[in-house]
């Protein structure tokens, strides 16, 4: 066996080995550290981790604005810590349309601050973030009516993901 074999063995055992030896005989689950780890690198969808929702409505009429709101709550019994870029934590939306391209993105050519924020989330706490769509295209033009997808997202550090699932919007002819 190779150094770096018995380290990395050593490194998988030792957690094992150590949660097992309680004073009792009684130990705490292996998977309870796992959890704390994810919830504090900011690890969207992860059991028990922050969930992040998008609500936009269902229909509008061709030019009416479209208020989109991102939801980033903790779901865990501990406090969460979201690394988050910006002094005013800096969200990205995307639109898409039916047959997938691309159509508006709100950071699109824009600068970002570079400043990163710890935001801790007490557990049920959450961060709420909104923004109105004018339902123009990335060129200012209107689009048309369709169906259209949108996805939001934080900008972190880097390290970790905080996206929504997708939502769908029907724009409607008058």
């Amino acid at each position: 066996m190779t150094l770096p074999t018995v380290f990395s063995f050593i490194a998988l055992a030792l957690p094992l080995v150590v949660a097992g030896c309680g004073d009792r005989g009684e130990s705490e689950p292996v998977d309870t550290f796992a959890t704390r780890v994810e919830a504090r690198a900011g690890v969207p969808f992860a059991e028990d981790g922050p969930v992040v929702t998008l609500e936009v409505p269902l229909t509008v009429v061709v030019g009416a604005p479209v208020p989109v709101k991102i939801r980033v709550k903790n779901a865990t019994a501990a406090p969460l810590e979201l690394y988050l870029r910006g002094r005013d934590v800096t969200f990205d939306l995307a639109v898409t349309d039916s047959s997938g391209d691309a159509i508006w993105r709100r950071l699109e050519g824009q600068a970002t601050q570079a400043v990163l924020q710890l935001k801790t989330l007490a557990p049920g706490d959450a961060v709420d973030l909104s923004y109105t769509w004018d339902q123009k295209s990335q060129r200012g033009l209107q689009v048309p009516p369709g169906r259209y997808t949108i996805r939001g997202s934080l900008v972190t550090d880097g390290q970790s993901k905080v996206e929504s699932p997708p939502a769908t919007l029907d724009i409607m002819q008058r």
